[in-house]
């Protein structure tokens, strides 16, 4: 926050919670930001300490972008990312960023050199790695996505995102030699003891893992819950959800196509 001393000079004071306040429709430029940085040795954007002139704008444009994103606004986003990393070109938490906005955006291999990137700038994020594992299934490298599911994994064991990428890969994968419904169960286990049993996200992931481990009145049970939970609450099903439920039903398990 700007406030003047009795002095009558200007002072700056960071108070944490008030940089996310910024809006997406913010009309300072980038040459103000750079005057303020200069000043107070602090982006005006996000509060962090400054190096130069280009960290300013860049740290400007990244904070920027994040506040499009909240609104839906990718194109725009994308633009303000790549003024960031043309100020600053190894930021992996940017470089992250734009890899999810290009991926939303349909620019599924320009996504893919970021997350690559980006895990290479910061090797100990999982991230970039989990955002990779995902374009490969998508793919149908699932060799290449369980490599990477599991390295995000042993990087953030207490995250069960990269968990869920594993457990689905596992329990659905087209092909025999990776599938695997013990290891599946194993992770789907740890994963809603992070979750809990009342996240219909997860209950959907864990559904496929109770089937191909052989445990269909599991299965049902999980993928009925997940389908009761995201119709009381008003929520679209995921896509196959009542498939799903009728092949389970019948003691079959689920291929991802």
């Amino acid at each position: 926050v700007l406030t003047l001393t009795d002095e009558g000079k200007a002072s700056f004071v960071y108070q944490p919670g008030l940089m996310s306040r910024l809006t997406a429709d913010m009309r300072l430029t980038a040459d103000e930001a750079r005057a303020f940085g200069r000043q107070h040795s602090i982006c005006c954007a996000c509060g962090q300490l400054l190096e130069d002139d280009r960290s300013i704008a860049a740290a400007l444009f990244h904070k920027r972008a994040q506040n499009l994103l909240d609104a839906n606004d990718v194109v725009n986003a994308i633009e303000d990312l790549d003024q960031s990393l043309k100020l600053k070109p190894d930021q992996a938490e940017v470089l992250c960023l734009r890899g999810m906005a290009l991926l939303a955006y349909g620019e599924e291999q320009k996504a893919l050199d970021d997350f690559i990137r980006a895990a290479e700038l910061d090797p100990g994020d999982y991230q970039p790695l989990f955002e990779q594992g995902r374009i490969y299934a998508r793919q149908g490298n699932y060799a290449k996505a369980l490599e990477l599911y599991e390295a995000a994994v042993a990087l953030k064991p207490e995250d069960p995102d990269p968990y869920n990428g594993l457990v689905w890969l596992l329990a659905t994968c087209p092909d025999p030699a990776l599938r695997n419904g013990e290891k599946a169960l194993e992770a789907g286990r740890t994963m809603l003891d992070m979750t809990g049993e009342d996240d219909p996200f997860y209950l959907d992931t864990m559904a496929a893992a109770y089937a191909e481990a052989g445990l269909f009145d599991q299965a049902v049970a999980a993928q009925s819950k997940s389908i009761r939970i995201l119709t009381r609450t008003g929520q679209e099903l995921y896509p196959g959800s009542r498939e799903r439920l009728e092949l389970f039903q019948q003691n079959a398990t689920y291929r991802e196509p």
